[in-house]
């Protein structure tokens, strides 16, 4: 559940930096730098002093935000500056679904 709601919330996240094709992608950079923090968060976090179980839920996180991060360092160097440029949408991306439908996980335009 919990790489799930992180999957959402980076899926949110990119398409908001993409909502504006005025600023180019000049988003997706201020996003990395909000997702470079919340990796080097993480790690400070799991290096200190946690109960067993809570740090083997949050390590797997590292390898969600690492690459976040890395994709969307990636989306940047590219110039994606639409939500629907190829790059973005050859992503996997995390869609809640409404009502008792559970979660949409997209790639491309199939679901």
């Amino acid at each position: 559940v919990i790489i799930l709601v992180a999957g959402f919330n980076w899926t949110a996240e990119i398409d908001k930096a993409l909502e504006d094709p005025a600023t180019g992608n000049a988003n997706l950079k201020v996003y990395h730098k909000t997702v470079t923090q919340d990796v080097e968060n993480i790690v400070t976090l799991v290096r200190g002093d946690l109960p067993k179980l809570t740090r083997k839920a949050v390590a797997p996180l590292i390898v969600i935000d690492v690459h976040a991060r890395d994709v969307v360092g990636e989306l940047y160097e590219k110039g994606v500056s639409g939500a629907n440029d190829f790059d973005w949408l050859a992503q996997l991306r995390y869609y809640p679904a409404v009502g008792d439908e559970g979660s949409t996980v997209r790639m491309i335009s199939t679901t």
